[in-house]
């Protein structure tokens, strides 16, 4: 489960796993440094990289039950992300 929110004013991306229990895989500030694309020839998967700190960077692939959601996923952070 994607949620694209906003507080204060900066926007973040919450990916959750879609189970009761909700674990968060990734909890993430959007900004003009993240980058997002589709890795795989089936299109279901996404890679989303941004920095955590000066000097450190976060890589995650993510597996989507389809291309079209994951075509979907990628564009909704490109258009927050700007």
């Amino acid at each position: 489960m994607l949620h694209l929110k906003e507080v204060d004013g900066k926007k973040s991306v919450l990916v959750r796993a879609a189970t009761a229990i909700g674990t968060v895989w990734i909890n993430a500030f959007m900004n003009k440094a993240m980058k997002v694309s589709i890795v795989d020839e089936k299109g279901e998967k996404i890679r989303l990289t941004y920095p955590t700190s000066e000097e450190e960077i976060s890589t995650y692939i993510r597996r989507f039950p389809s291309a079209k959601e994951a075509s979907r996923v990628v564009e909704d952070i490109e258009v927050a992300a700007k």
